[in-house]
């Protein structure tokens, strides 16, 4: 069990979100999948309604088995003209055009 996992550091964490003094929009999270299924849910437990903000990690089977509390998750990711693999590739027509287009995906 990593140290991320323990309960007393959720409960920091946790905590440490609700006692912003600033209006929180969302956590930005940049981590693994497994820690943030289990950030998701224990925000989800507290009754925190923000969306997690992520890497491309989180793209993945494990994290989108974290139902609901995973839901309105934002992910960013890098997207390479060369790359030969589908889910990463970016149409020649986004390339093309003018101005380029920012892409981002939510769950």
């Amino acid at each position: 069990m990593t140290p991320i996992q323990e309960a007393t550091t959720w409960v920091a964490v946790i905590g440490a979100i609700k006692k912003s003094p600033d209006a929180l929009h969302g956590v930005i999270y940049t981590g693994g999948a497994t820690e943030a299924v289990l950030l998701a849910q224990e925000m989800k437990k507290a009754g925190l309604t923000l969306p997690i903000i992520g890497g491309e990690d989180l793209f993945s089977a494990e994290y989108l088995k974290g139902g609901d509390a995973v839901n309105e998750t934002l992910m960013y990711t890098t997207f390479l003209r060369e790359t030969n693999q589908q889910n990463g590739r970016v149409p020649e027509r986004l390339w093309e055009a003018q101005p380029r287009p920012f892409c981002c995906f939510g769950l």
